[in-house]
């Protein structure tokens, strides 16, 4: 709370926007996750947007890696989108920003949650993610043959729990034998793995979306950062005639702008899709009357 002000009056000044008075709303982060955080970015945005009299609009963290690559370019909608992060992973079609049908999500452990878990076990520096795939570039992916759950059924529904205890029990079998070479070996098998099973839901998923007019293929959060299954990834897109969007490396990961994006689509979305009552969104939270949600499904918007 005592960093917030100095971050906020920095931010308003790196924007160029340099006064209170050039804003015309706040968008905060309202969940999922964890009270504690939330509750405190959320007194702050109220307490801005009721001094200065404008709407304070509540955002799903995961609309708004949802949202993220429109900031960048203005994609059309619908279009498919994989959220892949270390909470969570998601495949849906997104309508619009306010309309989600959710095709298939993790039934367990997130993919970057596996990266962490992986690296920790290998005594890895955290964030996971990064570590895994900079040991991994001189690894060679063949070396160990890992699971991969639900490789022949037609959903998109995600499990990385099994592969991280294959991975684990691989580490204890060769504990006196941890050196540089098991570990890149170990890490690439790990990675390549992951993009294995991401692609083939993300092929289930292209299967299953036929019928709707999508023509790209939108990849966010933190776990869009790897380059290797970034690649994979291309390669899909292309088979399938996708045009493939991903946000730059600042973005991928958590960050304020996609939360404002968000807000900004959500208005914009309003007077889009809802013309009889295009002050639905700023309406509905004129009073600040939200909380902090722990759990917020993306295809849940209000």
């Amino acid at each position: 709370m005592a960093k917030l002000p100095e971050i906020i009056n920095n931010t308003l000044i790196k924007s160029g926007l340099n006064s209170w008075n050039n804003i015309d709303a706040i968008a905060v982060t309202t969940g999922p996750g964890l009270v504690g955080g939330l509750i405190t970015g959320i007194m702050v945005a109220k307490g801005i947007a009721s001094g200065l009299s404008i709407p304070c609009i509540p955002v799903n963290h995961l609309v708004g890696h949802a949202l993220t690559p429109r900031l960048i370019k203005n994609i059309s909608f619908p279009y498919l989108l994989l959220l892949v992060s270390g909470g969570h992973c998601i495949i849906a079609v997104v309508y619009s920003a306010l309309k989600y049908h959710i095709l298939g999500q993790t039934l367990d452990d997130a993919a970057g949650e596996a990266f962490d878990k992986v690296a920790k076990m290998l005594g890895l520096n955290y964030p996971g993610g990064p570590s895994v795939e900079k040991a991994a570039l001189t690894g060679d992916t063949k070396s160990y043959n890992l699971p991969e759950p639900f490789a022949n059924t037609d959903h998109c529904n995600f499990s990385f729990s099994g592969l991280k205890t294959a991975v684990n029990r691989i580490i204890i079998k060769n504990t006196n034998n941890i050196n540089k070479k098991f570990i890149s070996d170990i890490c690439a098998s790990f990675q390549s793995t992951v993009a294995k099973i991401i692609v083939g839901r993300l092929k289930n998923a292209i299967f299953l979306t036929k019928k709707i007019p999508i023509q790209s293929l939108v990849v966010s959060g933190g776990v869009a950062a790897n380059k290797y299954i970034r690649d994979e990834i291309q390669n899909l897109a292309y088979k399938y005639n996708l045009e493939l969007h991903i946000p730059p490396l600042s973005l991928c990961t958590d960050n304020g702008a996609m939360i404002a994006w968000a807000g900004i689509e959500m208005i914009y979305s309003d007077i889009n899709y809802h013309e009889k009552n295009i002050n639905n969104i700023i309406e509905l939270y004129k009073n600040y009357d939200f909380a902090p949600r722990s759990r917020w499904p993306l295809d849940l918007i209000f």
